[in-house]
């Protein structure tokens, strides 16, 4: 149940900043970020497989440690592709309660992550090792 609520409050933070944007094409950091944001993501999508991601931070019975692309030096591209994306509709038009849905947004991918490194941490001996070279979001950070 807690896993539904995080992928529902992540789904509704972001869609609220998408939705809700204004002057995106006249804000050149905004472009930036939101395409940063999607190549990030879409480089990690074909890293991953494109039918194994997952909205859940539940792992599948068929889930594999990806170490390449992206995954070769950030463990959680997805999220910071997701986090940049809609960073840059935050930076297209400031409010004081955009700001405040993207931090819930940075909250629950923070949350997110910490139970999937739980649940690979149990499964793959060797993801230790992996984060020890490899940053949660940003390289080695």
């Amino acid at each position: 149940m807690f896993h539904r609520v995080l992928v529902l409050l992540q789904f509704l933070a972001a869609a609220t900043l998408v939705l809700t944007a204004t002057g995106v094409t006249e804000s050149t950091p905004a472009i930036a970020l939101i395409l940063i944001g999607a190549g990030l993501g879409v480089w990690a999508w074909l890293s991953f497989g494109l039918t194994k991601i997952t909205v859940s931070p539940a792992l599948r019975s068929d889930a594999r440690l990806v170490t390449k692309g992206p995954y070769r030096i950030i463990r959680h591209p997805m999220y910071t592709a997701v986090v940049v994306f809609c960073l840059g509709f935050v930076v297209a038009s400031v409010s004081v309660w955009k700001i405040l849905f993207w931090l819930v947004l940075v909250a629950v991918v923070v949350q997110k992550s910490r139970i999937e490194e739980a649940l690979l941490r149990e499964r793959f001996p060797e993801y230790e090792e992996y984060t020890k070279r490899t940053g949660r979001f940003l390289p080695y950070w």
